[in-house]
């Protein structure tokens, strides 16, 4: 009953471990000198920061919400492609209206984004 999860404990155990072991030799390793005030000050491409961080996030949030359809959409046909005989015959509708669906809401998103600019 263990075995088939027992490659699945061992990916997430190494992938846990790896991190932290990275993040406590970079850790040790590091200088240990104290921050400045040159440190602490914002930095933006040698220039003062101009605006709010949020002005930055809606200029570009469109952008993310059209790669995250995109990478849901490709998520789902890697899915069906691979384990396509166990599924219902409507799924191939699905398949078919779900990228249909998500350039219409792409293109919905971005005329939005664009007319408030």
């Amino acid at each position: 009953m263990v075995e088939p999860y027992l490659e699945v404990a061992i990916f997430f155990a190494v992938s846990v471990f790896v991190p932290a072991a990275m993040l406590l030799f970079s850790w040790l390793v590091r200088p240990k000198t104290g921050r400045n005030e040159v440190q602490e000050k914002n930095y933006e491409s040698a220039e003062e920061p101009v605006g709010t961080e949020t002005a930055v996030m809606a200029e570009y949030s469109p952008y993310f919400v059209v790669f995250l359809m995109f990478e849901l959409l490709s998520l789902v046909v890697l899915l069906w492609a691979i384990d396509i005989r166990s599924m219902s015959k409507y799924s191939g509708y699905f398949i078919f209206l779900l990228p249909v669906f998500s350039i219409f809401l792409s293109w919905l998103i971005l005329s939005m984004a664009r007319h408030r600019v």
